[in-house]
């Protein structure tokens, strides 16, 4: 039986994004199964996905809904022509339109299922829900100048976050308290939240001043962590284990989403941690057997990452002796 009380929803466009949006949702089938709505939004301003997208779509009983971001030109089709905060907009959108009874989810496209979270989701009772950031760094200017200079009353409350991010094997760092700092990879709203609505116009007012920010790729996130203190609705902080990012994996207890970002970190994450192990050696063959997209040399082997990493390592060092060798040869003259 269908249930119709909740609703998967996600970003898809084309230029090679919707790999992403298919193995998201490849997972969501493999993880929750067929009786969960899911819906991929489509800006009309970007190419649509491609036919593979859309006919995998169709198989999976995805709607594929249009939408028209306003931050974007009316046609792109260079990415790299237009602030990365500018796509990122595309997610204020998903969330608009909530019908009555109805519990959307946002999830990031770069995100894969590993445990059934219906039970969880379902069992909020507030208007929206959302989970922290994992470190406070992307946010370096002063939080209550900006809740002050957006007319929004400064909350009260504090989360706990991570101090910095640590790579390989060092211990966990120490926690600190901040303002609530929430990441927009997941966030959950039903009929009664107002924070779509303030989201869209936060985010409208900090890039009409966008100086406002010293770092503006993260104005979405910044944007959702205001708009939700101005709904003056009460509102669900989400465990840590519904948006796990690899920097942060070994510190978190079964995770459900793991939020991988690049294909190289979920390559890597495939390859040292069981659980993504035993998700993608059953969801990337389907997806290459069943769909027409064959990531299996890209995702369940260590080639491609190692590849990139040693063209890194080569790149560094020849910098380093072109740079040398420019400053022995000025100095010679």
């Amino acid at each position: 039986m269908i249930n119709r009380r909740l609703r998967f929803v996600l970003n898809s466009h084309g230029l090679g994004f919707d790999k992403y949006s298919m193995l998201c949702i490849k997972s969501i089938r493999y993880v929750c199964g067929n009786d969960v709505l899911v819906s991929a939004y489509c800006p009309t301003n970007l190419p649509p996905p491609s036919d593979r997208a859309l006919r995998f779509y169709e198989r999976h009983n995805v709607d594929v809904v249009s939408f028209h971001n306003e931050f974007l030109p009316d046609k792109l089709t260079d990415l790299h022509s237009v602030p990365a905060r500018h796509l990122t907009y595309n997610k204020l959108y998903t969330l608009h339109g909530i019908g009555e009874g109805e519990r959307r989810i946002f999830v990031d496209a770069d995100i894969i299922f590993l445990r059934d979270p219906l039970p969880y989701l379902t069992s909020i009772s507030e208007p929206a829900a959302c989970v922290a950031v994992d470190t406070p760094e992307s946010f370096s200017d002063d939080w209550r100048a900006l809740y002050q200079r957006l007319n929004v009353p400064f909350p009260s409350e504090t989360i706990e976050v991570w101090k910095t991010y640590v790579y390989g094997n060092a211990p966990e760092p120490a926690k600190v308290m901040i303002p609530p700092f929430l990441s927009s990879g997941v966030i959950c709203a039903d009929h009664r939240s107002s924070l779509p609505m303030h989201w869209l116009e936060v985010c409208r007012e900090i890039e009409g001043d966008i100086k406002l920010l010293s770092r503006s790729f993260f104005v979405d996130q910044v944007g959702l962590s205001v708009a939700l203190q101005k709904t003056g609705q009460p509102w669900h902080l989400l465990p840590r284990k519904f948006n796990t990012t690899y920097e942060v994996w070994r510190f978190v207890d079964d995770p459900v989403f793991f939020h991988y970002v690049t294909l190289d970190a979920l390559a890597a994450g495939t390859a040292r941690f069981p659980r993504p192990k035993q998700v993608m050696n059953e969801i990337v063959p389907r997806l290459a057997r069943e769909d027409g997209l064959d990531l299996r040399f890209q995702l369940l082997t260590q080639w491609p990452r190692w590849y990139r990493r040693g063209l890194g390592i080569l790149s560094r060092y020849t910098e380093r002796f072109i740079g040398r060798t420019l400053v022995a040869r000025r100095e010679r003259t």
